[in-house]
C-alpha cells in the first residue's frame, strides 16, 4: 500500500517512507518462522483494525531504523549523538548540500528524457485510457473480496515497456554493458528478468486499482498481495521463454527469505525482492519492493554470488563511461581520444594513468580526465564512506599531473601523450568525473587544482558553460548549482520520535 501510493502520489511521503524503511525490522520475528510452515497457507481477507496496527508497527519500525542510521554516522564524523537521560536522546546531523545536489541533477536528467508521445503518435493519456479500458473488462472480484483477471500478450507487451520506461530512473540498470558474463547468462539477460517480473508487478497494481473502482467493497490492500507456489511461478518464467536450466538463480536472486535480513539490516534499504518465501512451496508477490527499486535485489546478490565475475567486468565501464562523453561534446567541436594514456616520466616509468583525453577545437584548450565508476551506493553509512575513501584517492591522481604537468600548456601535453596536436598555449584543466557522487558532505574542500565534477552534474551544466570555453568553465557552473543547495545560514530542522519510554530529537542542518 506504501509503495503504491508513492508510485500514484495518493502516499503521505513521509508515513510512507518510513513504512517501506521498518520493512526488515518488522518481518525480522516472523521470517524464520514463516520459513518452516509446511503445507498450505490459508488466506482471506484483513480488518481494517488489523490494517491500521500493522501500520503503526510498521511507523515504529521504520522511524527507529531511520534514527539508527543517523546514529551510526558519527563513527564516520557526520553525525553527533548524546544520551542526555535513559529515556532522552539527540542526534544532530551535517546537512547534505553536496550530495542532495547529484539526486536533484540525476533526477532533472530522468524527467528531461521523458518522452511525451509514445509509438504511434499516442498521447500518454489517450494510451493511459486505452490500457484502463481494456484491464476494467477483464477484471474481476472473486469470493467477494479478492481478485481475478485474464490478460492477453498485447497488454502484457504494454507493460513490459512501461517496465523498462520505470527502471530508466534507477542507476542500477546501467552498472555494466549487457553483454557482460556474470554467471550463466549476461548482465542483460538478468537485467531483462527483472523488468519482466517488474511488467507483471505494474500489470497487477493497475489490476487491483481498476477492481477496486469497479467493485467498492472491495479493499485495495486485499487485493495488491497474493500468493502462489514456488513451481507455477518458475512455470510462468519459463512461459516468458527463460531456459528452465536459469529459472532456479532467478527466483533465489529474486526472493527475499529470512536469511537475507541481517543483510538489508547493515544496507538501511527497504528489501526490494519480488518475492517473499513463505514455508517451503509458497511465495507472497509483493509489489513494494519492485516498485521501491527495481534492480537493487538483483544488483547485490549478483555482485554477492558472481563476485569474480562482477570484478572482472568493472573494466568494461571505463570504455562505456569514455564513449559517453564523446556522446555528449559535440563532434564538430570537440576531439575526445578514443583510449586512455599512461603519463610517463623522463625515464620512462609511468607516473600515473588518464582515463580519457578531451581537445576543444576551436581555443585549442585539452581536458584530462580521470573517470570513477564505483557500484551504486544506497542509504548504507559504510558503503558510502567506501565510495568516499575512493575517490579521495583522486587526490594523489591530481597532485600527480600537477607535480609532473606544471607549466605545461595544452600543446605540451598533446605531444607528450602522443596525440597530433591541435591545441594551443591554454593550460590544461584536470576533471575528475565521477558516474555518481564527486563531491561528499562533509569532507571538505577537494584538491582546486582538478575540477571534481559528477556525471550528471557534469550534463546539465556543460550546455550552459561559457561557450568560448566550456571544457574550462563547467566546473564553475557546477558549483553555482551545488550553492542552491547550500542553506548552513539558515535554521536547522528539529523533530522529534516518541517512543514508549524513550524521546529522541533529531536535528539536521538543511
Amino acid at each position: 500500500m506504501c509503495a503504491v501510493g508513492l508510485r500514484w502520489g495518493h502516499a503521505d511521503t513521509a508515513s510512507a517512507h518510513y513504512r517501506l524503511l521498518g520493512g526488515v525490522d518488522a518481518l525480522s520475528p516472523f521470517a524464520a518462522r514463516a520459513a518452516e510452515i509446511a503445507g498450505g497457507i490459508p488466506w482471506g481477507p484483513s480488518r481494517a483494525s488489523e490494517m491500521m496496527a500493522v501500520y503503526r508497527y510498521l511507523d515504529t519500525c521504520g522511524k527507529l531504523a531511520h534514527l539508527r542510521r543517523f546514529a551510526a554516522m558519527e563513527r564516520f564524523g557526520l553525525a553527533e549523538v548524546r544520551v542526555l537521560a535513559a529515556n532522552k536522546i539527540t542526534i544532530r546531523v551535517q546537512g547534505g548540500s553536496a550530495e542532495l545536489a547529484f539526486r536533484a541533477a540525476h533526477q532533472t536528467l530522468v524527467g528531461n528524457h521523458e518522452s511525451e508521445i509514445f509509438l504511434g503518435g499516442e498521447t500518454p493519456e489517450r494510451r493511459r485510457r486505452r490500457i484502463v479500458r481494456c484491464v476494467t473488462k477483464y477484471v474481476d472480484s472473486d469470493s467477494g473480496w479478492f481478485i481475478r483477471y485474464d490478460n492477453d500478450m498485447k497488454l502484457v507487451r504494454e507493460y513490459r515497456r512501461d517496465a523498462k520506461f520505470y527502471g530508466r530512473r534507477y542507476l542500477e540498470r546501467e552498472a555494466f554493458p549487457d553483454d557482460v558474463k556474470l554467471g550463466n547468462r549476461t548482465f542483460g539477460q538478468w537485467s531483462e528478468a527483472c523488468d519482466q517480473a517488474l511488467g507483471r508487478i505494474l500489470c497487477h497494481t493497475d489490476f487491483a486499482a481498476a477492481l477496486v473502482r469497479k467493485r467498492p467493497g472491495v479493499d485495495l490492500y486485499n487485493v495488491l498481495t497474493i500468493f502462489a507456489r514456488r513451481e507455477d511461478v518458475a512455470a510462468v518464467w519459463e512461459e516468458t521463454g527463460m531456459p528452465a536450466s536459469h529459472v532456479d538463480a532467478t527466483m533465489d536472486a529474486l526472493t527475499l527469505g529470512p536469511q537475507h535480513l541481517d543483510e538489508w539490516r547493515k544496507a538501511c534499504e527497504p528489501p526490494t525482492h519480488y518475492y517473499v518465501g513463505v514455508g517451503k512451496d509458497f511465495v507472497l508477490l509483493p509489489c513494494f519492493g519492485a516498485l521501491t527499486n527495481p534492480y537493487y535485489s538483483l544488483f547485490r546478490h549478483l555482485r554477492n554470488v558472481f563476485r569474480s565475475d562482477w570484478d572482472k567486468s568493472v573494466d568494461r565501464r571505463e570504455d562505456v563511461f569514455r564513449d559517453n562523453l564523446a556522446a555528449l561534446l559535440p563532434p564538430d567541436r570537440f576531439v575526445v581520444q578514443n583510449k586512455g594514456y599512461k603519463l610517463r616520466r623522463s625515464d620512462g616509468s609511468v607516473a600515473t594513468d588518464i582515463d580519457a583525453v578531451a581537445i576543444d577545437r576551436t581555443n585549442g584548450r585539452v581536458a584530462l580526465f580521470q573517470l570513477k565508476w564505483h557500484d551504486v551506493y544506497g542509504r548504507s553509512p559504510s558503503e558510502r564512506e567506501s565510495r568516499k575513501r575512493n575517490m579521495a584517492a583522486a587526490t594523489a591522481w591530481v597532485d600527480t599531473l600537477a607535480r609532473t604537468l606544471g607549466g605545461y600548456s595544452s600543446r605540451d601535453v598533446c605531444k607528450r601523450l602522443g596525440i597530433p596536436s591541435m591545441s594551443s598555449d591554454l593550460p590544461p584543466v584536470l576533471i575528475v568525473l565521477a558516474r555518481y557522487m564527486a563531491r561528499f558532505s562533509g569532507d571538505g574542500e577537494p584538491d582546486p587544482r582538478a575540477t571534481w565534477l559528477s556525471w550528471p552534474e557534469f550534463q546539465l551544466a556543460f550546455n550552459s558553460a561559457i561557450p568560448d570555453d566550456a571544457l574550462a568553465s563547467v566546473g564553475s557552473k557546477v558549483d553555482e548549482y551545488r550553492s542552491s543547495f547550500d542553506r548552513t545560514d539558515g535554521p536547522p530542522r528539529r523533530e522529534t520520535f516518541i517512543f514508549p519510554g524513550l524521546s529522541i530529537d533529531l536535528e539536521t542542518q538543511s
